[in-house]
């Protein structure tokens, strides 16, 4: 939206007159209220507000206008709430006034060329605070830098020159202006707001969590500092933390939009899909519906419970709405991935393929992370392990982290490669001690070496005497069964992992291909039945679907 600009409307000067006019106040109790006023300190503007009680000037026009400025300060920029300090209404035709309520309108009004008036020159900002639309900073810069040679202890102008250079993206000046308001004003918290968001936008995302923890201590009601401590956490994926200044900013300002659909995404995150439900619920009761409100629905819908239509008939429609929305593209396409669908899978394929070339590029290697990571696990559960080596090869260099250990295995040894699994298995295991899948796949890549099957045993013993039950249990009982040279202990060891866990796929393919290969065909087809149930796509099994085709 472009900026509209007044320009304060004198009398031509005479030559005595070109000297720059000083304020109206300047000494007693007038000019003492206005040096308090313009320092510009959360403590100064509460302290003006007293003086004016005390002194029995608050209703008057002087007074009403000082109180007026002093409530607009602490509002729009420190964030406090006044309507307890029962600031009077302004006097309507008073300068500060009008450029007050033209600012609230949008307008920008330029002071007089001959105005010495500090005021004068940093009110008009207000506009800026208030429609974050703005963008001409032209015209407040040069007023910003007169107000402070007026005026050198004022915090605003230092505090709005901050501000209007880290809009326009010049970090190092706008930060160099913040830390002058900070000199000035060791808790001007609003500057220490931009500092962290510079931080943040540079991915500094811990050096600006810590600068808000430390004056979150000092200011814990205030809403601006709650909110940008929230997001921070929120941005950083630190679900716990962000939950925790969630509940207690919203339990001050329960109507926040932004606050509400945060806290929704949160719980998402935690799986707490109730609680989810219920601040969507109030979200759509009080405001209009959202893209993120909606996507957020989706996710309850799918993640939650598990209504998988619902939440891809809302996912279609933002799709469709928004086409170039990245993360509902993202998300849609791997719930279509994800689907025993053919031609659900087929098109989240397709789909795949266009975020792959994200951006219009002819190959894939500025490819999004996120969709190297959809691309490689679909690749896996087709189990085209070369196609997934192909997308993990670039994962590994950014992330290492046990799933794309696991997957790294996963790959390697479908594609025979049996000393990278167990490099990628140790890797795993040593990295992550206490991850049960790492001592599963670097007992599994023992196992296929042959060579070391007496430490895989150990290991296995070990594994099954602290173990008390459960799937783990039983896919340890499995990889003893790959150990077993007599047929029965075999059958035993299959049937003990089918006791701890009927739905091991491994297992029940295990006694599928036993009793195929002692020629029992009932048994055979009982379980292939299972085993189809479970994993009807699974390459191994493909060969006894159409061996036993007419038995099925």
């Amino acid at each position: 939206m472009p900026i509209a600009v007044k320009h304060a409307v004198v009398d031509v000067p005479s030559p005595q007159e070109v000297q720059k006019q000083q304020p109206l106040y300047t000494s007693g109790i007038s000019g003492y209220v206005r040096v308090m006023v313009e320092e510009g300190t959360l403590e100064s503007l509460h302290s003006t507000l007293d003086f004016l009680e005390q002194n029995g000037i608050k209703d008057n026009e002087f007074g009403r206008v000082m109180a007026y400025i002093s409530g607009v300060f602490i509002k729009e920029i420190y964030g406090e709430d006044i309507v307890q300090l029962k600031i009077p209404d302004p006097p309507r035709t008073q300068n500060y006034t009008k450029i007050i309520n033209d600012a609230f309108a949008g307008s920008y009004t330029k002071p007089s060329i001959y105005s010495a008036d500090y005021l004068e020159y940093t009110l008009p900002f207000l506009t800026f605070i208030r429609d974050k639309n703005q963008t001409n900073y032209s015209y407040a810069l040069e007023d910003l830098l007169e107000a402070e040679k007026i005026n050198p202890k004022g915090v605003m102008a230092l505090y709005f020159l901050g501000y209007a250079h880290e809009n326009l993206g010049r970090a190092e000046a706008s930060i160099n202006a913040y830390n002058r308001a900070i000199a000035l004003y060791a808790d001007c918290y609003p500057a220490v707001l931009g500092i962290t968001r510079i931080l943040q936008s540079a991915g500094e995302y811990q050096t600006a969590i810590q600068m808000l923890e430390g004056i979150a201590q000092r200011f814990p009601q205030n809403i601006l500092i709650k909110r940008q401590l929230a997001s921070s956490y929120y941005n950083m994926h630190e679900w716990t933390k962000a939950s925790k200044v969630l509940n207690e900013t919203l339990q001050l300002f329960p109507h926040d939009s932004e606050l509400l659909l945060m806290q929704s995404r949160v719980e998402l995150e935690n799986m707490r899909y109730a609680q989810a439900r219920m601040l969507l619920d109030n979200y759509d009761e009080e405001f209009s519906e959202t893209r993120d409100s909606r996507f957020f629905r989706a996710r309850l819908f799918n993640e939650g419970l598990k209504d998988r239509e619902g939440a891809i008939g809302i996912l279609r429609f933002l799709n469709k709405s928004q086409p170039n929305d990245f993360e509902v593209q993202l998300y849609l396409t791997r719930m279509l991935l994800e689907s025993e669908n053919s031609g659900e899978a087929e098109e989240g394929r397709k789909t795949l393929q266009q975020l792959l070339y994200y951006g219009g590029g002819y190959d894939t290697k500025d490819a999004p992370f996120e969709v190297l990571e959809l691309a490689a696990k679909d690749a896996i559960r087709r189990q085209d392990w070369q196609e997934a080596q192909s997308y993990h090869q670039r994962i590994l260099p950014q992330r290492r982290e046990s799933a794309d250990l696991l997957d790294a295995f996963s790959i390697e040894m479908g594609l025979g490669n049996k000393n990278e699994a167990l490099n990628f298995a140790r890797e795993l295991r040593e990295r992550f001690p206490g991850n049960e899948e790492g001592t599963i796949a670097y007992i599994t890549a023992l196992i296929d070496l042959k060579s070391r099957r007496d430490e895989a045993t150990r290991l296995i013993a070990a594994r099954l005497g602290q173990l008390v039950s459960g799937a783990y249990k039983s896919r340890y009982y499995f990889l003893r069964s790959r150990l077993r040279v007599s047929g029965d202990d075999i059958l035993a060891d299959l049937r003990a992992a089918l006791f701890e866990n009927p739905r091991n796929t491994d297992a029940i393919k295990a006694l599928v291909t036993l009793y195929d290969n002692r020629g029992d065909d009932t048994r055979a087809v009982y379980y292939l039945r299972q085993a189809l149930a479970l994993a009807s796509k699974d390459n191994d099994l493909q060969k006894y679907r159409a061996k036993y085709a007419d038995k099925l």
